[in-house]
């Protein structure tokens, strides 16, 4: 009789059993002929049935019979998904190899026995263009990895013939090595679809696999083993192996001689021919798993009690003869791949029941597993598959079955099309859940929001009022500038769109949405600068109405970047130089970090827009074939746009390569640092219509107007500084500056500008950045010693004890240079100098810490104490200090003067190098090297504190000169000048690396930079809402009169005698402390982070914002230290505090009363960055506040998962040479860092 079938099937005949008399009974199994339907695989149901056949096409009619299944055992190597699984299934012909979409239908139907005959066969199509396939895949590839997907799964041989080198080859060119290639190169893994119903015949001829016998599985052995050993498939997935019952089956059953049952017969068949091919892959030596993919209902309670309990006829026990429930059972596969191609209320393979009992049966095996969805009926109405969030049901669905570790769908070419918004509310989904890394929001909105036209009517199933909407993201416009609205809601219903407080009716056009009973909605907005302000949140909203329904959706944010045109404005106000209005401290924005528009997975070559994604992207020279940089290389900051030009380079470091792309700005930058830019954006017209200068009492800030974040390059010269904007077209007016401490004019030459420094030695550092439409350069002010901002930076400690052998153990570097450090920041303070002692002694403190700390004290200075050695010569003497950039070299010279002086030793005098510390512009660095430990004489000096104390005074009296030179006579000075439109800006983003102990590390936290503010009281208590938790923490001392050699015994806290002080903000609370000794000795009170608490010169604590930080009381040789806590609610004034009054909030780490204690942020913590391949490391989160109430957390890899993988438990390990990104995200999703690692 005929079956009717589902899945895909080899149907055969057996060929006819010679009638011998022997002992031996020779036979050929019928197993499976592929049907007509191959190209609608799962989806139309194939009939096929075969007349049987007199001689097998493989070979002669006697063959061997084949050694019984129980006889083969095939052991499977453990295996597991090293990620969440997202994935799709591509075909050739279908999503690429376009070309040769007729021939495989074609072929499909001549191998089925219908279309075109034996003497008209299809016409194989050798003239295939390779550039063309090659873009298909890329193209391809992208669009897969933009949509988030990390997996494919591709079919590897059809009727037409293989992607390999068989013999069959579909193409003269290796496709399939193109595709491998290009995924890989995207971060995608590449399976490969093996179908066991075709082989390869001696001639080159793709045939259905007619009988399983001795030559068959031979046959199909050696081609899959020919298969895994091309290495171009991360692993393979059987399939094609269901074995329907024909009209000859039981003829041929009867004259096996097989003394079964007809069912075991079939049975024992289909598992032959699994085993063999399972074996042919692991005998290959590839060392991929091998998995099956498995049809959807195993057998009904009807079949076998274990079954599903529902009524289903195609079976694959009963129906196909493939007991895959034993299979996995047996361990005979490394992975499973169910395929569950129904709908979630479909009647007959209901979703959620079939993967409910196979996460059963897998959970019981621990058999690795991925859940298949057919997206090939996405957005239709059959059975179940009209709404919209039918798959992203279905992956929550699977994202709750503990035995699956991901999806698989079964046509990428549908997701993309993206039928009825099926793919847009899955991906969704995965962006809310945080795991998806590709697309952004903004790209994914656009790639969808241009199909409405490429949409046919036939897909409906949405039942909401208002569906979607575009804009979204973040549109950035100038006066006069058109925004278009479009909205799909249903048919006569009212919409209306919303900006700025202006509402625009909204038409019903012609054109159709994409969706039955629903239209497209459009509508024009112009923008008028006077309706904006100063406004900086201003959306679109969108209101759609209908028979007393109400619906709204909210689309992008609106950056109003002010006039489209400058120029009249700027020529007017250059010739006077101060038109614009100056402004207090006070109105110092808070730090808005850019959005991206990027893919890490987009392919960036020759031409390509990219945006730098880290913190900062250090540079390099692109005319010389080194590592370093040199001083014309500055740092880009992130959101930065640029070019690339030409290929990727590779410059070898030691035993390792370190990869760099060239930008169209003359630099070169790491890889790792920028992504390519989606949504086909050009900056190659920019503009920058206004320009502000502003100066309060501690930066100076040169904000511009742009139309994109473009690259610049820096040029000091003695006097001056220029920035070079790339890209850049049209510039505003030039301003003579009276109201500036530092600069005399700004002034434009075509794109470059030239700032004047009043003074040649003005220059203190600057830090550039990109916020709100806007470029922003911030320069540090002069202000003399009183209130300079210091770093002083002890070299080495820690574990790290410095680089001298044969000393003593001691008194090795690091202790000296700690010794010496303390004694320059001591004198530094005693000047009015406020300074920041870096922690280095006892803690193994990374560079890059080391600099974010300073960047986070917003310093001007950054003075590095290190002392020297010689291998070579024991008499080397002297000292000497290097610098970086050219403005360093003058205090270079006068440190190398100061310390030699204090040391009583010979000066060597500035030198330059390429130290990591010295190439920070954002201040004046130098690395001191104060004298030899190796010279047994300035060694001895260096462990005494007479000499300690003069090489501090020496030190601080250089610096109090130089910064007298350093315009010193213009501090004070504030004002705002613009060529127009009055510009402001933040104190832009705090350094990401500050605290940390090792590695580069960086939280996604948000938070503000905070500089450093003036040491008096403030005049008003700050509101209850403040909060410290999201600045950076700043230390501050203040210092009593009193003598500076008294003798303290003792110092004692009597309030609060249990040294912990609980405050809400605007609180006071004077310390209680008596000192045994010299009472009247001086004291030195210091805070932690005065974000959180002060502490005035009578010891009255000053509660600033919630959070928790240190209050250190030193008296001569003394000290003592209170834990304090703030919460964010204020008390009234006069309120008195007890020492253990009050309960902290989020900020503080208490516990409320109900005992929860919320995460206020996190950071990754580990023994090192950088691990061998093939090695692991443990991965540490910690929390603040400690005792944070749960603590999971959720690992992933952002970026370079070619090079390194982490699992469930933060275990890293290594997989070859390169940069990974390690992210760490709490159960929550509110908080997550990342933790960048080397592998070796």
């Amino acid at each position: 009789m005929t079956k009717n079938s589902r899945e895909k099937t080899i149907i055969g005949s057996l060929a006819a059993l010679m009638a011998l008399i022997t002992v031996i009974t020779i036979f050929a199994v019928v197993i499976f002929r592929q049907t007509a339907a191959q190209q609608e695989k799962e989806e139309i149901a194939a009939q096929a049935v075969m007349q049987a056949q007199a001689e097998d096409d493989l070979g002669p009619q006697t063959k061997s019979q084949p050694e019984p299944a129980q006889a083969r055992a095939v052991s499977a190597p453990a295996f597991t998904f090293s990620q969440q699984v997202k994935g799709a299934q591509i075909e050739p012909g279908r999503e690429f190899l376009t070309e040769l979409s007729d021939e495989m239908q074609a072929a499909a139907a001549q191998l089925a026995g219908q279309g075109r005959t034996e003497e008209e066969p299809y016409e194989q199509n050798d003239e295939i263009d390779e550039e063309r396939a090659k873009q298909e895949i890329e193209t391809m590839v992208e669009s897969a990895a933009e949509l988030g997907l990390n997996t494919l799964v591709v079919s590897v041989n059809h009727a037409y013939g293989t992607l390999w080198d068989s013999g069959s080859s579909m193409t003269s060119f290796d496709a399939l090595g193109m595709l491998y290639d290009s995924a890989h190169r995207a971060g995608i893994d590449l399976y490969a679809l093996y179908d066991l119903s075709f082989v390869a015949t001696e001639d080159g001829e793709m045939r259905y696999v007619q009988s399983v016998n001795a030559q068959s599985l031979d046959r199909i052995s050696q081609q899959l083993s020919a298969f895994a050993q091309t290495g171009k498939a991360d692993g393979i997935l059987l399939d094609g192996y269901l074995n329907p019952e024909t009209q000859d089956s039981y003829y041929q059953f009867t004259q096996s001689g097989e003394n079964v049952s007809l069912d075991t017969y079939m049975t024992q068949h289909t598992q032959l021919l699994v085993e063999s091919a399972v074996e042919a892959v692991r005998q290959s030596g590839a060392g991929i798993p091998v998995g099956l993919a498995v049809s959807p209902v195993w057998a009904t309670e009807q079949e076998n009690p274990q079954g599903m309990p529902i009524e289903y006829t195609q079976t694959s026990l009963g129906e196909y003869h493939a007991d895959t429930k034993a299979m996995i059972e047996q361990g005979l596969c490394d992975f499973v791949m169910v395929k569950n191609y129904g709908a979630i209320s479909s009647e007959s393979i209901p979703f959620e029941q079939v993967a409910d009992w196979w996460n059963q049966l897998l959970s019981q095996t621990q058999t690795p597993a991925l859940m298949g969805h057919a997206s090939s009926k996405a957005g239709t109405w059959q059975h179940g598959w009209g709404g919209n969030k039918e798959l992203a049901n279905q992956w929550e669905i699977a994202d709750n079955e503990s035995a699956f570790s991901g999806s698989i769908f079964n046509s990428l070419k549908v997701l993309l099309q993206n039928p009825n918004y099926t793919t847009y509310h899955l991906t969704n989904l995965w962006q809310s859940e945080g795991e998806a890394q590709q697309p952004q929001q903004d790209s994914l909105s656009a790639q969808l929001s241009g199909s409405y036209s490429e949409l046919n009517d036939q897909y409906a199933g949405a039942q909401d009022l208002l569906i979607d909407m575009d804009p979204v993201g973040t549109v950035t416009v100038v006066d006069g500038d058109v925004i278009e609205v479009t909205a799909v809601a249903k048919s006569g219903a009212d919409l209306t769109a919303s900006i700025n407080g202006d509402v625009v009716a909204m038409i019903e056009a012609q054109r159709a949405s994409g969706m039955s009973g629903y239209s497209r909605y459009e509508a024009q907005y112009e923008v008028d600068q006077s309706d904006f302000g100063s406004s900086q949140n201003v959306y679109i909203s969108v209101i759609a109405s209908l028979n007393g329904e109400r619906s709204s959706l909210t689309g992008a944010r609106i950056v109003f970047n002010g006039s489209g045109s400058s120029s009249s404005s700027s020529s007017s106000s250059s010739a006077s130089g101060n038109s614009g209005s100056s402004y207090g401290e006070g109105t110092v924005l808070s730090y808005q970090k850019p959005s991206l528009s990027t893919s890490s997975s987009k392919k960036i070559g020759d031409g390509t827009l990219v945006q730098v994604v880290s913190e900062q992207a250090l540079t390099f020279p692109v005319n010389k074939n080194t590592i370093y940089p040199d001083t014309k290389c500055y740092p880009l900051p992130y959101g930065t746009m640029d070019y690339v030009v030409g290929d990727k380079v590779s410059i070898k470091d030691g035993s390792k390569y370190r990869h760099y792309y060239k930008l169209a700005s003359g630099r070169r930058v790491y890889c790792e640092d920028v992504e390519a830019v989606t949504g086909g954006v050009s900056i190659k017209q920019n503009r920058i219509t206004d320009m502000t200068v502003k100066a309060n009492s501690d930066f100076t800030y040169v904000i511009l107007k742009s139309d994109y974040p473009v690259a610049y390059l820096p040029e000091y010269s003695n006097g001056k500084m220029k920035f070079e904007f790339q890209n850049t077209v049209s510039t505003p007016g030039n301003l003579t500056l009276s109201k500036n401490p530092i600069f005399s004019s700004a002034s434009w030459s075509g794109s470059t500008l030239e700032l004047d420094f009043l003074t040649n030695s003005s220059f203190l550092g600057y830090k550039g950045y990109h916020e709100n439409g806007n470029i922003v350069l911030r320069f540090n002010n002069p202000t003399g010693i009183k209130g300079a901002r210091i770093v002083v930076d002890p070299g080495h400690g820690g574990t790290d004890p410095g680089v001298a052998d044969n000393i003593d153990p001691d008194w090795p570097e690091k202790r000296i240079n700690w010794e010496l450090s303390k004694e320059i920041a001591s004198a530094l303070e005693a000047k009015g100098a406020k300074v920041k002692l870096l922690q280095t002694y006892d803690n193994t403190t990374s560079l890059d810490s080391r600099l974010s700390q300073a960047r986070n004290f917003d310093a001007s200075l950054f003075l590095c104490i290190h002392t020297n050695s010689s291998e070579t010569n024991a008499g080397a003497s002297g000292s000497e200090c290097y610098y970086f950039y050219p403005f360093s070299k003058n205090l270079a010279a006068r440190m190398s003067g100061a310390t030699s002086d204090g040391l009583s030793t010979g000066d060597r005098g500035a030198k330059y190098d390429v130290f990591y510390v010295n190439r920070d512009p954002q201040f004046i660095s130098v690395l001191s090297e104060v004298g030899f430990l190796t010279n047994s004489s300035e060694y001895n000096k260096m462990q005494k504190d007479s000499y300690q104390k003069a090489v501090g005074k020496e030190v601080a009296d250089a610096v109090e000169k130089y910064l007298e030179n350093a315009g010193a006579e213009y501090a004070g000075r504030t004002g705002t000048q613009s060529t127009g439109e009055t510009l402001n800006a933040s104190n832009g983003p705090s350094s990401s690396a500050g605290g940390s102990s090792s590695g580069s590390v960086s939280s996604e936290e948000p938070s503000d930079n905070s500089s450093s503010q003036s040491d008096s009281k403030p005049s008003s208590k700050p509101s209850g809402s403040s909060s410290s938790s999201d600045k950076a923490p700043v230390s501050q001392t203040v210092v009593t009169d009193g003598k500076k050699d008294g003798q303290v015994k003792y110092i004692i806290f009597t309030d609060p005698e249990n040294k912990k002080l609980n405050l809400s903000v605007g609180d006071e609370k004077k310390l209680g402390i008596r000192i045994t000794g010299d009472s009247d000795v001086q004291r030195k009170y210091t805070t932690s982070n005065k974000n959180v608490a002060t502490i005035d010169k009578d010891g009255v604590v000053t509660a600033v914002g919630a959070g928790s930080c240190k209050i250190t009381v030193v008296a001569g040789d003394q000290g003592g230290s209170i834990e304090v806590r703030v919460s964010g609610g204020s008390s009234s004034k006069g309120d008195k505090v007890s020492a253990d009054s009050g309960s902290s909030k989020q900020e503080s780490g208490l516990e409320s009363s109900s005992g929860y204690v919320p995460t206020s942020g996190i950071k990754i913590r580990a023994s090192r960055n950088q691990v061998p391949a093939g090695q692991s490391i443990q991965l540490e989160v910690v929390f603040y506040p400690s005792n944070a109430t749960g603590q999971n957390i959720n690992w992933s890899i952002t970026r370079g998962k070619l090079y390194g993988s982490v699992d469930g438990r933060g275990v890293f390990t290594g997989i070859e040479s390169g940069f990974a990104t390690v992210k760490a995200t709490t159960e929550d999703g509110a908080y997550s860092a990342t933790y960048r690692m080397e592998i070796m």
